[in-house]
């Protein structure tokens, strides 16, 4: 019994994915939404093992500041995790072309 159990655990972690993106600090704000209301569509059901880390100091490449995000979790779980959070990233891709657009004019 313990060997089966240990065979299960090892396969599930075999079974994750982890995905890691920056996000311009500005923007995080949007990307996590209202209480957390965002992060929370990304995820998913509660319990379904994907968790979203994003973290809380921002890092300097060059003269811009982005915020690291990891989603993590099982693989049948994660793919539609992972099309949630790129529909978002999609929008706030849009939002700085917009800003980057309205600062230039």
């Amino acid at each position: 019994l313990a060997v089966s159990d240990e065979r299960r655990v090892s396969t599930q972690v075999h079974g994750d994915y982890r995905l890691e993106f920056l996000i311009p600090e500005e923007y995080v704000g949007a990307f996590i939404g209202k209480k957390g209301a965002n992060l929370n569509q990304m995820r998913g059901p509660a319990g379904n093992g994907v968790s979203i880390n994003v973290r809380d100091d921002p890092i300097t490449l060059g003269s811009n500041k982005v915020t690291l995000c990891t989603l993590f979790g099982p693989a049948e779980e994660m793919g539609n995790t992972i099309e949630r959070a790129a529909k978002w990233l999609g929008d706030i891709s849009i939002r700085v072309q917009m800003d980057r657009e309205a600062g230039q004019a």
